[in-house]
């Protein structure tokens, strides 16, 4: 599991990518005049250990997922607790997706993986519970690198007022229902800030067996 020092190291990483080229590319500068050479070389030698400890060990993108997982799964149980749901009334296991999230607590940082992902160091979380009646939403802003949390906030859709859920254009997704849309934003021009949207389809994917197993039983 990534700690919060590894999570600011990885969005930090673009950072020290230029602190050690300049380092770097200075010494190899300074090389070439005799009286700089020694400092050419000091600087080097410093590029090169910034470079063990700041890029070569940073955590893989698939971690920062991995800690958005665990951050959201970690919560079912409050979101139930939250949204006052009683345990006997749910039908199958929660699901959870994300949704990119205007919570700055801290500056928002961004950074493009090496799978040509950009990710965020905040996003929204929403879990859902599925009821006999109805589904129940919980939604939380996290900050992974800070653990700074936003307020939550929780919802109830009765599966008659619920028309559909749907991904618009790998950007959005829709939750629309008898009293209006609930969107959720996928991506952002921000920053060009993405994800992977395979959750979101799932989740997607889910609701709707939901809808036609609930509605086609009564």
């Amino acid at each position: 599991m990534a700690t919060r020092a590894q999570i600011a190291q990885y969005f930090a990483y673009d950072f020290w990518v230029k602190i050690v080229g300049w380092t770097v590319g200075i010494g190899i500068l300074l090389m070439f005049g005799e009286e700089s050479r020694g400092l050419g070389i000091f600087l080097i030698v410093i590029g090169l250990v910034v470079a063990k400890f700041k890029l070569i060990d940073t955590i893989s993108d698939d971690a920062i997922e991995e800690a958005y997982k665990n951050f959201a799964e970690s919560n079912f149980e409050k979101a139930r607790m939250d949204g006052g749901v009683d345990e006997s009334i749910l039908i199958q296991s929660p699901d959870w997706f994300w949704h990119v999230d205007d919570f700055h607590p801290n500056k928002k940082k961004w950074r493009e993986g090496k799978d040509k992902v950009t990710r965020a160091n905040t996003r929204g979380i929403v879990v859902l519970n599925y009821g006999r009646d109805q589904i129940f939403g919980w939604e939380i802003a996290v900050n992974i690198e800070t653990g700074i949390v936003s307020h939550e906030n929780t919802s109830e859709y009765y599966y008659n007022d619920v028309v559909g859920m749907e991904i618009i254009q790998g950007r959005e997704l829709i939750l629309r229902t008898a009293g209006g849309p609930k969107e959720y934003k996928l991506a952002s021009a921000d920053h060009n800030e993405s994800g992977d949207i395979t959750k979101g389809k799932t989740v997607v994917n889910a609701v709707r067996t939901m809808l036609r197993e609930r509605k086609t039983s009564r």
